[in-house]
């Protein structure tokens, strides 16, 4: 209710400064609950922001920690598909060596007149 219409009817009264006087301080009680209100809420509003960004933070946090520890586990499991793959190779080549090993002995003993013993089933 603003301070005119309430001093309209009681203008004529004999205590109407004592009225003005009590109106002005309830209207600056008034602001100051509104000022008090919109600094709690914006105190309010900060601490919200506050927070979320600390859970944005640690959110970032952990999400790069699981991007890491994804990556080791990838990078560790090409390490052991790489020495999979090495094995096999390094096999195929023994073989290829150890049978070409094997001609040229069965071949110098051919020169020399000399075989291997086989037992024929």
């Amino acid at each position: 209710m603003a301070m005119t219409t309430s001093l309209r009817f009681e203008s004529d009264t004999p205590n109407a400064s004592a009225l003005r006087q009590a109106l002005g301080r309830q209207t600056r009680r008034i602001q100051t609950d509104e000022n008090m209100e919109r600094q709690e809420r914006t105190v309010k509003e900060d601490l919200k922001s506050t927070l979320i960004a600390q859970w944005r933070g640690t959110m970032d946090e952990s999400a790069e920690r699981l991007r890491m520890k994804r990556e080791r586990e990838e990078i560790a499991e090409e390490v052991a598909l790489t020495n999979k793959e090495l094995i096999a190779v390094r096999r195929t080549q023994l073989k290829k060596l150890l049978a070409e090993d094997r001609q040229t002995h069965e071949r110098e003993l051919y020169a020399r007149g000399l075989t291997f013993y086989k037992q024929r089933i």
